[in-house]
């Protein structure tokens, strides 16, 4: 498995060249590269490009675009109900905690973390760590620190290994029609990860389930408009992940870890929220008050350190099969907000799209994060060797 001192050299060497170096290096091989566009850098494999612009930035041209305080009284009356609900929910909870909040390693549930015990100070509050086995190690000790510096009572949940891999084989192997690995690998880590957070909040009488989820994220995945997802959407059985039942995946002794609300008393579930639908922070913010706070050490904050250990293979078979990684589209979406930065990003996903074309970069990355699935290129559709 990947050490913590070669992530982070590898994360920190990959950042220096998307700000310093790329520029220089662009020119001479743009022939791989694909159009992006202009405004907020999207693929054109994603978005076909007219005049250098998406068709989402084209949309948003055309059609009167609110002003932010129209935007913001449009959350308003959200932030209002998600105010009063934490403010009810302090000493609330029938056990020793009041809110089971997931905490990743990245900035977002850190920083989540910290505005909750600043703005809720009598909200007793338990963090979750859920460790996939695929963990960057980097996370698990920003997760560490994190509670240290907030002196927050934490726990870490590890489940058996093999039930991860066959989750990240079947996510890896699974070819639908314009979904990408990032899709399928977030969707059945997001299902099962959610699961065992339902779990533990209801077996333990914690009222409030809390995630670091973005609004967009929280709109892509639960296709909600609000911070919390209705209880009978959130609370319904998970029977499958992926298109396929679980018990096609699982042996019998797994499904356990699935959520399944036969099992427990409805008055004892917990409501399902995410704040930072309404808490609408610029990345660059979450980034700057983090290190600021000590929450996390300074050069421990890049996603490209935090995020699961097989995204470098994701995002190779994401550009194989769709012709360009399949986060990007979310990460346009805050560009295109202004609350992420257009040109390190551009940098950023362009000298993946020439990795993934190429091999450049990856070394023999692809080969054992496979092999750690049990897989092999044949499997995966793969071609160049690094």
């Amino acid at each position: 498995m990947t050490s913590a001192t070669s992530l982070i050299t590898r994360a920190r060497r990959f950042r220096f060249y998307a700000e310093h170096l790329w520029r220089f290096h662009r020119p001479f091989i743009r022939r791989h590269l694909r159009q992006r566009c202009a405004i907020c850098i999207v693929s054109e494999a994603y978005s076909p490009l007219e005049n250098g612009v998406c068709a989402e930035c084209r949309a948003l041209a055309n059609s009167p675009r609110p002003t932010e305080p129209v935007a913001e009284q449009k959350i308003a009356p959200l932030a209002a109900e998600l105010d009063a609900l934490l403010t009810k929910s302090q000493g609330a909870g029938a056990g020793a905690y009041d809110a089971l909040v997931m905490l990743s390693g990245g900035k977002d549930s850190a920083f989540l973390l910290h505005l909750l015990r600043q703005r809720y100070s009598n909200l007793r509050l338990l963090a979750l760590t859920i460790d996939n086995s695929f963990m960057s190690p980097v996370a698990l000790d920003n997760a560490r620190r994190t509670v240290d510096v907030l002196d927050i009572d934490h726990i870490t949940l590890r489940p058996p290994k093999s039930l991860y891999v066959k989750s990240f084989r079947l996510a890896c192997t699974l070819r639908e029609e314009g979904k990408g690995c990032f899709e399928t690998v977030d969707r059945i880590d997001a299902d099962l990860g959610f699961s065992l957070a339902k779990i533990h909040a209801t077996v333990n009488d914690i009222p409030l389930l809390v995630s670091g989820l973005s609004w967009a994220q929280v709109e892509r995945l639960f296709d909600v408009r609000s911070f919390e997802i209705p209880r009978e959407r959130a609370f319904a059985r998970v029977g499958s992940t992926l298109g396929h039942g679980l018990e096609e995946i699982y042996d019998p002794g797994e499904m356990h870890y699935w959520w399944d609300p036969s099992r427990f008393e409805c008055a004892r579930w917990p409501q399902f929220i995410h704040p930072f639908y309404v808490w609408r922070y610029a990345e660059r913010h979450i980034q700057a008050e983090v290190l600021r706070l000590g929450l996390i050490k300074r050069g421990n904050d890049s996603p490209m350190l935090t995020n699961n250990l097989i995204i470098p293979m994701m995002t190779v078979l994401d550009h194989v099969r769709l012709g360009y990684a399949s986060f990007e589209p979310e990460f346009a979406s805050q560009v295109r907000l202004g609350k992420a930065d257009p040109l390190f990003w551009r940098n950023a996903f362009e000298m993946l799209e020439y990795a993934a074309r190429t091999g450049w970069m990856l070394g023999d990355e692809i080969e054992r994060m496979a092999e750690s699935l049990g897989l092999t290129r044949e499997d995966l559709g793969l071609g160049f060797r690094g």
